[in-house]
């Protein structure tokens, strides 16, 4: 470009002039364009970067590539949850528990689902912690064989909730116990992930599990979270996980905020407090190539993500199902 410069300025002839002027034309706006990709890609990885700690390589990558397909992610939208106000000061729980425990070493948690295009995590993560009470209670009583996948194309499809658009755990449940409705097993209702109409008779209700009793704690402390995951099971949470689409490991600490909207339901289904950060393992719906094998961690910190603010939990009972009870 000098060299070009120079030529320009004290050449004499005019057509080697208007050659030159053209090629350093050129080549300033490819440097310029060059430029302003270099700089609107700075933009965006500073906008879309979300640090994660790992007290072993101290931070990991984020995955930019999962495919809206592949998440849900442009269904996620406000949930239409039930007001909930701060219950810390009326609940009580035992303080007494391990500084790690994962129900998944119990064999008491059923496989990740991937919701794809159904936004339909409130009524995974229901009949995902539903599965986990019914695989305690025969853990408890020793005749646990493996977990039960209830049919969330039941919940879909039967619940007054509407289906793959919108739906809330407590009014789920809530609609669950006033209508005696009794989930019957994946294998016998099997998963589309689209609305359809309700295949089982109304006036009947079928062998399944139905709900029998629910609590939802609001704004709680993670030593209630983890006092409840421990002594009682599995619990579905909402949270915001916008950010979620670029975790692939570590610790979730920040840019996870809490201000927002909540619009997304999962279960903790474990936590660990024995290293330098605690954190709880959250179970997903977007499919085991999600995250940690499905699995996401996020840290006991000031209600990230909004994950202490909507803890649902229940006792259910099985009529018909393999080791049932009541």
């Amino acid at each position: 470009m000098r060299k070009m410069a120079s030529k320009f300025f004290y050449g004499n002839n005019w057509k080697t002039k208007i050659f030159l002027l053209i090629k350093m034309v050129f080549y300033s706006a490819i440097l310029s364009i060059f430029i302003i990709l270099l700089l609107l890609l700075i933009k965006v990885i500073c906008y879309r970067r979300e640090w994660n700690w790992n007290e072993e390589t101290m931070f990991t990558n984020i995955n930019i590539t999962m495919s809206n397909e592949k998440t849900g992610r442009r269904f996620m939208v406000p949930l239409q949850r039930s007001t909930c106000f701060p219950t810390q000061a009326n609940i009580t729980y035992d303080e007494n528990y391990p500084d790690v425990f994962d129900w998944r070493s119990k064999g008491a948690v059923s496989p990740v689902i991937n919701q794809l295009q159904c936004n339909a995590c409130w009524a995974i993560s229901i009949l995902g912690i539903m599965e986990s009470m019914v695989a305690i209670d025969q853990l408890n009583r020793g005749v646990f064989h493996e977990v039960t996948t209830l049919s969330v194309q039941e919940m879909i499809d039967c619940s007054y909730r509407k289906g793959c658009i919108v739906g809330d755990p407590r009014s789920a449940v809530e609609d669950m116990m006033d209508r005696n409705m009794s989930i019957v097993s994946e294998e016998e209702y099997p998963l589309t992930l689209r609305q359809e109409a309700c295949r089982l008779p109304q006036n009947i209700r079928p062998k399944g599990v139905m709900v029998k009793s629910f609590q939802v704690a609001c704004y709680v402390t993670p030593e209630y979270i983890m006092s409840r995951v421990y002594h009682h099971g599995p619990v579905a949470v909402t949270v915001n996980a916008a950010q979620w689409i670029f975790y692939t490991d570590g610790i979730i600490t920040r840019n996870c905020p809490n201000e927002v909207p909540s619009n997304h339901v999962a279960q903790i289904v474990g936590y660990d407090k024995s290293g330098q950060i605690a954190y709880y393992i959250v179970k997903n719906s977007w499919g085991a190539d999600f995250g940690i094998g499905g699995y996401v961690k996020v840290a006991m910190r000031q209600n990230l993500c909004g994950i202490e603010e909507y803890v649902t939990s229940v006792d259910v009972r099985s009529y018909g199902l393999s080791n049932q009870f009541v």
